[in-house]
């Protein structure tokens, strides 16, 4: 008797338990829910007033979504909040430079696109800035079919073109995972575009429907970032950019536009695209620096520079990816007038490029110590101001090459006391 009245007191005592929990449950899920909007309410008023923001802000609005980012009912609750208004007050608080603001800024954009499904082409092209405020206002007020689109060079011209230029020709330089411990690694320039944004950019601006103006897209150093952009580490950024090269040749060849280079631009192109050997191929910085710069040269035949880099394309069909194209030629110049600058011009080349082993490997290719022993001690000395005057960084070409000469050659001493970078030119 004492035993059943027991199991019925446990019973009974398990049933109002279970109805408590059952209870409880409900009211905790809907607390969590309700805490979930009002926190993302609060961010988005924030974001959507006229009030500068700190960085503070974008860094607990990344943390809330980070959290959050695997809970299904998160992603439900929150997911159809992040609407076109949202998106855009984010991206009018963007530069696309490598500040930390920008870096966090991108990294949410990636979040509401992968894990909460926010489809971002419903406001394809993307631009940036506080100038892209009105065109985003305009698009909330107008919606998708009455708005009007921004053309392809109405984007470009959000793209500042000497800050895309100094990002091409420094970015091989702190986007390399694999050497944090190389000297030539330095700290990433905030200023400098970032890249992740600009290729994905311009892959929307070559695949748009609308008439294309292949000369403003050269102009703007956009071509010669999308070649410097084939020798990252990252297999994502390379392909990016081999798939806007491959548009843009493609509307090189159906747009009626003309200019007087387009045919050459068709042709190096094709000559690049006969070079890669497999698929996503990583070129040489050298490489991808040469086919960079030449495109800005390409526009100008006045440059000094342009008839012997030209001549480069017409000699073959093809080139080997992992070379300095054009060394012994401009190094060694045989110009009498040009001489100096062309020398110059492919040391920055150098300098720009030169990053880990496999470029010094390269670099040791070409052998310039060789020829060195042939020319006149007055030849060997304007070479080394060359190399003293031109790059003044702490480790330039200028040692390397002076260190191919003294260990590759056995030069006698008093031949390479010009030569030596330490040597006062007084």
């Amino acid at each position: 008797m004492v035993n059943k009245r027991k199991f019925t007191e446990v019973q009974s005592t398990f049933s109002i338990n279970e109805r408590f929990n059952s209870f409880k449950k409900p009211r905790t899920d809907s607390f969590k829910k309700s805490n979930f909007i009002d926190q993302f309410n609060q961010f988005r008023s924030t974001l959507c007033s006229n009030e500068d923001i700190d960085i503070n802000f974008f860094k607990r609005l990344y943390d809330f979504f980070q959290k959050n980012i695997y809970n299904s009912k998160f992603i439900s609750q929150i997911g159809p909040l992040c609407d076109i208004k949202f998106v855009t007050n984010l991206l009018s608080c963007y530069n696309c430079t490598l500040n930390q603001t920008d870096l966090l800024i991108f990294d949410i954009l990636v979040l509401l696109e992968n894990k909460l499904n926010v489809n971002l082409s419903l406001i394809s092209p993307l631009v940036f800035g506080k100038s892209s405020k009105k065109y985003y206002n305009d698009l909330i007020v107008y919606g998708n079919i009455l708005h009007k689109k921004l053309t392809p060079e109405q984007v470009l011209e959000y793209f500042d073109q000497k800050v895309m230029w100094d990002t091409l020709t420094k970015m091989t330089r702190f986007h390399h995972k694999k050497t944090k411990r190389n000297r030539r690694v330095i700290k990433a320039d905030e200023k400098c575009y970032d890249p992740r944004f600009v290729l994905r950019s311009l892959l929307q601006i070559v695949k748009m429907d609308l008439k294309f103006n292949c000369r403003i897209m050269i102009s703007s150093n956009a071509l010669s970032f999308c070649f410097a952009s084939t020798s990252f580490y990252d297999s994502t950024l390379r392909s990016l950019a081999y798939t806007v090269l491959q548009n843009f040749q493609k509307r090189l060849k159906q747009q009626n536009e003309y200019f007087r280079q387009k045919l050459l631009f068709g042709f190096f192109i094709e000559f690049f695209k006969n070079s890669i050997l497999s698929v996503n191929q990583k070129a040489c910085q050298f490489v991808s620096q040469f086919f960079a710069r030449y495109s800005k040269i390409a526009l100008t035949p006045t440059n000094p520079l342009y008839s012997p880099l030209t001549s480069f394309f017409i000699q073959k069909p093809f080139m080997d990816l992992e070379s300095i194209p054009e060394f012994s030629k401009l190094f060694f110049s045989s110009s009498s007038e040009n001489c100096r600058e062309e020398r110059r011009w492919m040391l920055r080349l150098i300098d720009d490029s030169f990053l880990d082993f496999n470029d010094y490997q390269i670099l040791g290719k070409v052998s310039p110590s060789r020829r060195l022993p042939t020319f006149e001690r007055e030849y060997l000395k304007e070479i080394s101001i060359d190399l003293i005057e031109g790059n003044k960084d702490f480790y330039t070409p200028s040692v390397i090459l002076h260190n191919h000469i003294t260990i590759g050659s056995k030069i006698q001493n008093w031949l390479l006391i010009p030569f030596n970078p330490r040597y006062s030119l007084s």
